[in-house]
């Protein structure tokens, strides 16, 4: 699952490659999705060189800080993987208060194979609708099969075509659980 996952970060990379950085956050989104789906399948090293790039490129990105931490943490650079969550969560801070520990809650449903197939199964439907709007009717219809399949699995709702964006909110973001 996550060689197709990284084939779908992969094409999202080069859909919005010729966005100037400065219009859009997507670049640092879709390179943090990437950093992260390389950690979880264990390439550290090219996990480790895409989030230093993310950083590099978007410094007070938290999650890419998170990101780093646990894949430096997997290698067994100890003080830089603390030393990177500190940073994440002195930003946290600044931007959230007290609040910022609900981040945590994110980052840990992150690690869950629940919520990450969940993500998954959203992310799949809306690379389904992008193909729609551009009048792709063939790639869209598998990747909405596709997207309904992966939320059977999870909630044992089969999706269709009467879905709404409100059911994949609700039922899809881990973070409004």
């Amino acid at each position: 699952m996550f060689d197709e996952a990284l084939d779908y970060q992969l094409e999202a990379k080069k859909l919005c490659g010729d966005v100037p950085p400065d219009q859009s956050d997507a670049i640092t989104i879709i390179q943090l999705n990437l950093g992260f789906l390389l950690y979880r399948r264990g390439d550290l090293e090219p996990a480790e060189k895409i989030l230093r790039a993310t950083l590099d490129a978007n410094p007070r990105t938290p999650p890419a800080m998170y990101a780093l931490g646990n894949t430096l943490l997997a290698r067994g650079l100890v003080e830089e993987g603390i030393a990177a969550h500190l940073n994440g969560l002195e930003i946290y801070i600044e931007m959230f208060g007290d609040e910022h520990a609900l981040a945590t809650k994110i980052y840990l449903k992150q690690e869950s194979p629940y919520y990450t197939v969940k993500a998954y199964a959203r992310a799949t439907r809306m690379l389904a609708k992008a193909f729609d709007m551009e009048g792709r009717g063939g790639e869209a219809k598998r990747y909405y099969e596709q997207a309904w399949n992966l939320r059977e699995k999870i909630d044992g709702t089969h999706g269709s075509a009467a879905d709404t964006d409100e059911d994949y909110s609700a039922v899809m973001f881990y973070w409004d659980q």
